[in-house]
């Protein structure tokens, strides 16, 4: 692997993981049911949408494929969360922890 490829899959790892923080924060602006946080959950969301946008220029600069989807587990993680709101509810506590 060269130092390129390495640093187009290191990079692409961070796209993936900060992907994932867009939609976890994106479904905590939906499911907080006072609107008492979601201006910051939004906003949380925004900025890291836009850290993954620089990233993945980044990648596209070093001739690579930028990646464009979070991780697998986390995808897991997230229908996991839907299923305990299900059973313990959208209130804030909840919605932060």
């Amino acid at each position: 692997m060269t130092d390129r490829d390495h640093d187009i899959s290191t990079l692409n790892s961070l796209i993936a993981t900060t992907l994932d923080s867009v939609d976890g924060y994106a479904e905590a602006a939906k499911a907080n049911e006072t609107g008492r946080f979601t201006a910051l959950f939004t906003q949380g969301a925004s900025e890291r949408r836009a850290v993954a946008t620089r990233l993945q220029q980044q990648v596209s600069g070093l001739g690579g494929e930028p990646e464009d989807d979070g991780t697998v587990l986390a995808g897991a993680h997230r229908v996991f969360l839907n299923l305990k709101a299900l059973v313990t509810g959208h209130d804030d506590k909840a919605i932060i922890n």
